[in-house]
């Protein structure tokens, strides 16, 4: 204990003398040469020990009403008085001790080297508490400026980032650091109840604890460990959390290029936001305006949107779709996405539309009705025999041009995600507009490939009851009247053919001279312009219509099919 007391009142004196020189950097510089020396004699597992003891009276005393350091000293100058935090002074103190303490850092057990950074962020907390106006009057400094000139900026976020460091590979490390986080947020909870703090106090607290887990988030997504993620209990406050994520995904993971269930790390990040915050990042993406396409993630959004909806009663989801608008209406994109078009696609919800010039007031957002559809079908999940859009004979020639381009556009979708196809809330009205408007067979076979031409295909022989084949071989067809011929040499319309040899219905194309030529000439062009043997060509076709609901393929059909197709293009 003597000896513990002595370490403390040598280091403490040497302390006092920098407080009383006003922090002359070679007061500073000298009291580390003497801890360095003092190091060098010790045992790798005394160091952790030692540094704790070093420190232990310097933290007691500085912050504290009642020591020898004053949080605030007024100094006064020929044109008045300055007054000069030892927030300030003591952050040049620390940032000397970290600068020193992180070369050797692999000595300090965990324990240890967590409780001295604990410690100073607990010596700040009371300066700042000791001086109510330093926020005030430096709040770009602490408003999380960037490190400048290898001087600490935020000292708060400068510690914890220390920390991290070294609990990232370790759950339990990095478990303690999630029970300091929820606790600190409690605490500013509790003090924001009290009002016993200023607005300033908060917000910069707040704007910490957020820091934190927006690092944590990072440092989950981009590091090799391996460490869990906090769970949250239904009395912790995931508020901050959710924020903190989102603000994070928003800026590195905004416009997804991958598929988040090829990455299991993004997607469990993204299934701990609380509902608002998953409403609102599923909107996000799904109305991103540079990301029309449609893909898997189109699906995995859906399914969240569908999920965060389950059973909640319309006031419920009202609140809840408009909370979340508001979230998704402070990012980059509220110049186009707006909280007025959000709202608007909620509010529609149920509105037959007549006229397609309603969707111009989307124009400037640049969401495709479809994706409007999609959404608003997610928002009514009753209304699954419900045609959204209604075909009038006042419809003008522009209506009829944009329901045939909404019409295209579900083909590509369908083509990228079959599946959706059995979304019925959605298919229903748009197989109801593929059903009654006639498409340009020419545009649509330049435009879509096998899986939905297929699709297409059942809709025109099933939902229309008219024979595929006219209209498909009508495709292929060029001139007038006797003087025709026959061109196959895009290859999604080949495959389609070359798929038709076992079906009945198409047997007298392959029965026709002119037919057969253009498909010979056709097919082996094809083969020679993708590089591939037929063998290699149909396993192609197969993986393409493997996840596909409309003329999937098995092994025994592929074989016949090969036999088939070698003896017309090579027989």
């Amino acid at each position: 204990h003597t000896i513990n007391e002595s370490i403390s009142k040598k280091y403490y004196r040497l302390f006092r003398k920098i407080y009383k020189n006003k922090f002359d950097y070679d007061d500073i510089r000298f009291f580390f040469r003497v801890l360095k020396y003092d190091i060098s004699k010790l045992d790798n597992h005394s160091i952790g020990y030692f540094l704790n003891k070093v420190f232990s009276k310097i933290d007691i005393e500085v912050g504290s009403k009642y020591g020898n350091f004053k949080s605030i000293r007024i100094e006064k100058h020929r044109f008045g008085e300055e007054e000069i935090y030892l927030y300030d002074n003591y952050k040049r103190f620390i940032d000397k001790k970290w600068g020193y303490l992180s070369d050797i850092k692999k000595e300090i057990d965990w324990y240890y080297f967590k409780k001295i950074i604990d410690q100073d962020i607990y010596t700040f907390n009371r300066l700042l508490d000791e001086s109510p106006n330093l926020l005030e009057k430096n709040i770009n400094e602490h408003d999380f400026s960037s490190v400048l000139n290898k001087q600490i900026g935020n000292i708060h976020i400068y510690l914890f980032d220390l920390l991290i460091e070294e609990a990232v590979s370790d759950s339990t490390k990095m478990e303690e650091l999630y029970t300091d986080i929820k606790k600190n947020n409690f605490n500013m909870k509790f003090k924001s109840e009290k009002k016993n703090k200023t607005t300033d106090f908060l917000k910069y607290h707040s704007k910490i604890e957020k820091y934190k887990w927006e690092k944590i988030a990072q440092k989950y997504l981009i590091s090799e460990s391996q460490f869990d993620l906090p769970t949250f209990s239904s009395y912790d406050n995931d508020e901050l959390f959710s924020k903190a994520v989102f603000d994070y995904l928003i800026r590195s993971h905004g416009n997804l290029r991958e598929n988040i269930s090829e990455n299991e790390k993004l997607e469990k990040l993204i299934s701990l936001l609380n509902k608002e915050y998953l409403i609102a990042y599923s909107l996000y993406q799904l109305l991103y305006p540079a990301n029309e396409k449609w893909n898997d993630n189109t699906l995995y959004f859906k399914r969240k949107l569908i999920d965060a909806f389950h059973w909640a009663e319309e006031d419920e989801k009202k609140k809840l779709y408009f909370s979340s608008a508001k979230i998704v209406a402070q990012t980059h994109i509220n110049h186009r996405i707006t909280f007025k078009v959000l709202t608007t696609i909620y509010t529609d919800k149920e509105k037959q539309i007549e006229n397609m010039d309603y969707y111009d007031q989307f124009a400037y957002s640049r969401i495709s009705p479809l994706k409007i559809l999609l959404i608003q079908a997610i928002l009514s999940p009753n209304n699954k025999y419900f045609h959204k859009i209604v075909l009038t004979t006042q419809q003008t020639e522009t209506d009829l041009r944009m329901i045939k381009n909404l019409c295209i556009e579900f083909l590509r979708a369908v083509d990228r995600i079959p599946i959706i196809t059995k979304y019925e809330e959605l298919t229903n009205s748009m197989e109801f507009l593929l059903r009654e408007i006639p498409l340009d067979m020419k545009s649509i076979v330049d435009d879509l490939n096998i899986v939905s031409l297929l699709y297409y295909e059942f809709i025109v022989n099933y939902k229309m009851r008219v024979s595929a084949n006219n209209l498909f071989l009508e495709s292929i067809t060029y001139g007038n009247g006797g003087d025709t011929y026959i061109i196959l040499n895009r290859e999604s319309i080949f495959t389609f053919f070359a798929l038709k040899i076992t079906d009945s219905r198409y047997e007298q194309n392959f029965k026709n001279t002119q037919f057969l030529d253009a498909f010979k000439t056709g097919g082996i062009s094809i083969l020679d312009r993708i590089d591939m043997t037929l063998d290699e060509y149909l396993e192609t076709i197969y993986e393409k219509l493997k996840n596909s609901f409309h003329g999937k393929i098995g092994k025994a059909s592929l074989r016949q099919l090969s036999i088939k197709l070698e003896k017309i293009l090579f027989g």
